[in-house]
């Protein structure tokens, strides 16, 4: 195995540690605390749709878009395009979650799909570049 691909595995194992680590600050977490705002209007979670709510300035949030943001990332449809992979979840099906728990069964969710979509590559496929799909 080359450098790079020794580097990367230990990326990989270190993503392993992040998704405990996450569940160890989180532990404890309310659901007034998951939906506090920091600033009026800022990045939200709509309680009626669960969506994505834009009500003030960019890049002000408070923890439940952060951790649904988190969710997302993992989960995505366009993972699997650029895995090469057909999706398992739509994005059109995300409902973000409204409570501190839902939050981390969102989380975890969302880590089993990246788990088994990143499980599904054969060794070869893992080193391949993205290429064009990945802009």
């Amino acid at each position: 195995m080359d450098d790079s691909r020794g580097a990367r595995a230990v990326e990989m194992v270190k993503l392993d540690y992040l998704h405990s680590r996450l569940h160890v600050r989180l532990e404890g977490l309310t659901d007034h605390e998951y939906l506090w705002e920091p600033v009026a209007r800022c990045l939200t979670m709509d309680g009626g749709s669960g969506k994505v709510v834009r009500h003030g300035p960019v890049g002000l949030t408070n923890i439940a878009w952060r951790l649904c943001h988190i969710g997302d990332a993992l989960r995505e449809e366009r993972n699997f395009g650029w895995l090469g992979r057909e999706p398992t979840r739509l994005d059109a099906e995300i409902v973000h979650p409204m409570t501190a728990a839902g939050a981390l069964d969102y989380i975890d969710d969302s880590w089993r799909v990246w788990q088994d979509l990143v499980g599904s590559l054969s060794v070869d496929e893992m080193w391949q570049p993205i290429g064009a799909i990945g802009g």
